[in-house]
């Protein structure tokens, strides 16, 4: 683990060390980011849920953030995919899944309506 916090709702979030080096391997102009990655699963201005019905002991979010790039990167979100897993003592903790940077929020018309916006 290379890193791990809180989020919001005051469920454990963790940054596993294979789970950002495979990322990275993939999207390298994520690696010097792992700072702003980490802010943005810990305090998300937005997040999208992705609920299975079919799956209670897991579910996903997509998490976004702006403001935290520099250069090429400035004006773009980082957003942040995150499984939440049911442990065998019921609670859940939020495993890293991957990362990337996005100009724009771009989520399915239909989710758009179940945003959750976090001031």
């Amino acid at each position: 683990m290379i890193w791990q916090g809180i989020d919001r709702e005051g469920v454990q979030i963790i940054i596993d060390q294979d789970a950002w080096a495979r990322h990275v391997l993939k999207h390298p102009e994520i690696a010097p980011f792992l700072n702003e990655v980490a802010y943005t699963m810990g305090n998300p201005e937005h997040i999208f849920p992705d609920i299975r019905p079919d799956e209670p002991n897991r579910y996903f979010r997509r998490l976004y953030c702006k403001g935290l790039l520099s250069d090429y990167f400035f004006e773009h979100y980082v957003r942040v995919a995150v499984k939440y897993v049911r442990q065998a003592n019921g609670e859940f903790i939020g495993f890293y899944s991957s990362s990337w940077f996005q100009r724009t929020i771009v989520e399915p018309h239909s989710e758009l309506e179940s945003i959750h916006h976090v001031d």
